[in-house]
This record gives C-alpha cells, sequence and structure tokens, in this order.
C-alpha cells in the first residue's frame, strides 16, 4: 500500500518499520521520486538481497580456505578460525600473500558496494573484480541507475480508533496526516 503526493511523489509506508510510543503509533515511510523509481527498487530488491547473500558466502569461504592452508602449514599454531591471527605468519608465504590481498581488495570493493546500494549513491569508479561480481548476481545498473529516493519520514499517526494494528488501518491513518495524497491505484 502505497500513496501518491501530488507532485508525483511515491510513499511507501514501511508496515514492518512500526512502533508505539506512549500509546501512539509512530511510521517510517520512505519517497521517492515518482512511482517508477519504487517500482525499480521492488523489482530488484531480491536480487539485490540474493547477490549479497552469494557475495557474503563467497567472501567466508575465501577466508575458510585461507584458514584451511594455514592450518596445514602451521597445524600447531593455528588454534581458532581468527582471520587476523595470521597476520604475521602468512608473510613468508608470497602465494598465501597473494590470496589474502586479493580477498582484502575484493572485501572493499564489495564494502563500496554495499554503501551504493544502502545509499543509493551513484558509483562512477571502475571495479577491478566486477566479473565476480556479475558472476554472483551484481547487476551494474543498480550501480550507475540507481533507485532515487527523496527521504525517509517518520511521523506520529496516533491512535487508531478501533485500536486494531493492521496495515489498513496504518494506511488509512498516514493517508490523513499527509496532505493532498492519492491512493496508488
Amino acid at each position: 500500500m502505497a500513496l501518491i503526493r501530488k507532485n508525483g511523489e511515491y510513499v511507501k509506508v514501511n508496515f514492518s518499520n512500526y512502533k508505539i510510543v506512549n500509546g501512539e503509533i509512530i511510521v517510517n515511510l520512505t519517497c521517492y521520486k515518482n512511482k517508477s523509481n519504487r517500482d525499480y527498487e521492488k523489482n530488484n530488491e531480491f536480487k539485490i538481497k540474493n547477490f549479497l547473500l552469494l557475495t557474503d558466502n563467497y567472501i567466508s569461504n575465501l577466508k575458510n580456505e585461507i584458514i584451511s592452508e594455514l592450518k596445514s602449514i602451521f597445524p600447531d599454531e593455528i588454534t581458532h578460525n581468527n582471520y587476523s591471527q595470521f597476520e604475521q605468519i602468512y608473510r613468508n608465504y608470497p602465494d598465501l600473500e597473494n590470496k589474502i590481498n586479493l580477498l582484502r581488495e575484493f572485501q572493499n570493493e564489495f564494502i563500496q558496494i554495499k554503501y551504493i546500494l544502502d545509499n543509493r549513491a551513484q558509483y562512477t569508479q571502475n571495479l577491478k573484480y566486477i566479473n565476480k561480481f556479475t558472476s554472483l548476481g551484481l547487476d551494474e545498473n543498480w550501480l550507475h541507475n540507481p533507485v532515487v529516493k527523496t527521504e525517509d519520514i517518520t511521523i506520529n499517526i496516533g491512535q487508531i480508533a478501533s485500536g486494531q494494528i493492521t496495515p489498513a488501518n496504518i494506511y488509512q491513518q498516514v493517508k490523513t496526516k499527509l496532505v493532498e495524497t492519492q491512493d496508488d491505484i
């Protein structure tokens, strides 16, 4: 359920983000430049979550491979899967050092991508590992043409007359609080 403001802005009611404070309902709203921006985001939400999950798993697997390799070289010295413990050891093994440096670079690029996706920023630099990211599900369009979100709003919609907190009742209450809106048909 959503509303469209007279200026064409699309307002999504985040039903999962409401809270009750002193008996009154506080709701989070997300505003988009227009409905097509929200539709674009909605159509890609699952794909983005899947990409993030696959990439996290990929990084975790790379770390586990490095840890296993270190444990095989130093079986008595490696006691935990604590990645930072290996910092001093790997420097004597160039192949291992290369793997760790590649992992760090990949992680840094992944952090940049997550920032871009979370903040809907436009990315203009080249990614060294773009082919690997796309094989994990990244759509480069997400980086170069981000969804235009104008703002997040938190509003107090008061109490619901019927006392039943349902998405439909929250929606109606939000509609009365926001002026100059129409239903999204």
